[in-house]
């Protein structure tokens, strides 16, 4: 299949996004996305994007006053602003367990059969790969040029009759790679389900492009609604590393600091408020980061100690105040590598061991049980990991051989293609076929591997009719 130019991010696909998750971007997921032009502390080239997120948000009433959809642009800084002590990490959860369902007593299969791990039609070779915590998917093309394809943010566009400022993706066109037009001399394109996008150069500039609700394009929110380009972030410094939430991102800079802009209900931009803002701003306690990842509603930082702390809705308990600025995650030290996905945060350690926590009642936790978890628990069986992804309700393994291991929710296939016939898997399982890979992208709906010839296999929730079916499963 040939490659179609695609000239804006795709659809408010309200239907799509609500069904998934009951949270707008879940990441929509998603996701939620992060790459890495440089490592901070050396320098060294280390591309890493990480599962984006799409979530349709839950809204908790601001502690700061604002209203809903207000945006307060402060002065962007790019040095480290001084932060108090953070309130400590929870143990438990103060409400909702015994009303909560348990996916394992209600989940079923999707009504159609999964795709088996199989090659993207109309790709060839690619350079990086993320996805959002739902099904939304980019590529780099080793022209620094970006293709997409998904759910919400693929498929030729065209005007809404009842409100000509959003755009409707195309549903025939939704699971059909397309070129962004707009983008080049990228490292990583990343998808949200807001619906937006950002995507990082390899001169450290950055461009976001869609719906500006909360001002993650940096602009005022609605000033424009929509942009089909990318419009310039202003007041960054060049970025080492980019990641992007449901209508928010984060950039890591030079000297380990942090900045983020958009949607901050949540506390997820980190800076101690929960007001909107379409400037970039410092995230305070952070001069010392080398990676950051962001989710849902959430972000996280791995500091050059290999410690990591996080902010936002991190734990998804929708009962406990969210962090508003950097919190510790205890009990997890030597970290590596980091994911952070719609309901878990995974890190691997220096030793090739994983390390996840939040929600697990698919088993996403990948520690045998269904339950979640505040402290971070060990991944069965993994040893030799040389990245891990968190998406929505399952994760995968990267093993140092190219192999791939995942666990978690498989309803729709997205942990091994529906190979086991499982609806959820507690422990990492192999996914059969899928070898030499050197890059991960996990979502809620489906899998992706970029394989070291450029190649990119997908598995589980595919194409537009499996997306249907896996929401109705969900």
């Amino acid at each position: 299949m040939s490659i179609a130019t695609w000239v804006v991010l795709g659809a408010w696909a309200a239907t799509v996004a609500t069904g998934c998750r009951g949270k707008v971007a879940a990441q929509g997921g998603a996701e939620s996305a992060t790459a890495r032009v440089t490592d901070a502390a050396t320098g060294d080239l280390a591309p890493s994007p990480e599962a984006g997120e799409t979530t349709v948000g839950r809204g908790p009433d601001r502690a700061d006053g604002a209203a809903e959809g207000d945006v307060v642009p402060p002065a962007a800084e790019a040095g480290v602003a001084e932060v108090a002590e953070p309130p400590g990490w929870p143990t438990s959860e103060p409400c909702r367990q015994s009303a909560r369902k348990v996916f394992a007593d209600y989940a079923k299969p999707m009504s159609v059969a999964p795709t088996p791990p199989g090659p993207v039609p109309g790709l060839t070779t690619t350079t990086a790969l993320a996805m959002d915590e739902g099904w939304n998917t980019c590529v780099v093309t080793p022209e620094g040029a970006a293709v997409c394809w998904g759910a919400t943010i693929g498929g030729l566009l065209r005007e809404d009759p009842e409100n000509h400022d959003i755009p409707v993706a195309d549903p025939e066109n939704r699971g059909r790679p397309m070129l962004v037009a707009g983008f080049a001399g990228l490292v990583s394109i990343l998808p949200s389900g807001a619906p937006h996008a950002c995507g990082l150069r390899g001169d450290g500039t950055v461009g976001c492009f869609g719906l500006n609700r909360d001002g993650q394009l940096g602009r005022p929110a609605f000033e424009p609604t929509w942009s089909d380009v990318p419009l310039a972030i202003e007041g960054l410094p060049a970025v080492l590393s980019l990641a992007v939430g449901h209508a928010f991102a984060c950039a890591l800079v030079e000297g380990g600091g942090v900045l983020c802009w958009g949607r901050n209900e949540s506390g997820q931009l980190g800076d101690g408020t929960r007001a909107s803002r379409p400037t970039p701003a410092a995230v305070p306690g952070l001069g010392g980061a080398k990676a950051i990842a962001a989710g849902r509603e959430q972000a996280c930082a791995l500091l050059s100690d290999g410690t990591v702390r996080c902010w936002g809705d991190m734990l998804a308990t929708r009962c406990l105040d969210p962090f508003v600025s950097p919190t510790p995650v205890p009990e997890l030290a030597g970290v590596i590598e980091l994911s952070v996905g719609w309901d878990l945060g995974c890190a691997v350690l220096g030793g090739g061991g994983v390390r996840c926590w939040g929600d697990g009642e698919g088993g996403q936790l990948g520690n045998g049980e269904l339950a979640r978890s505040f402290l971070p628990v060990a991944v069965a069986g993994i040893e030799d990991a040389a990245a891990v992804e968190a998406g929505d309700g399952v994760a995968c393994a990267l093993r140092r051989d190219g192999t791939v291991a995942c666990w978690g929710k498989n309803q729709c296939g997205q942990v091994d293609g529906g190979a086991s016939g499982k609806v959820y898997v507690a422990e990492p399982a192999a996914v059969p076929g899928v070898s030499d890979v050197v890059e991960l992208a996990v979502g809620g709906m489906q899998t992706c591997a970029r394989r070291k010839d450029g190649a990119v296999l997908c598995w589980g929730a595919t194409t537009p009719p499996q997306f249907s079916a896996c929401l109705l499963a969900w």
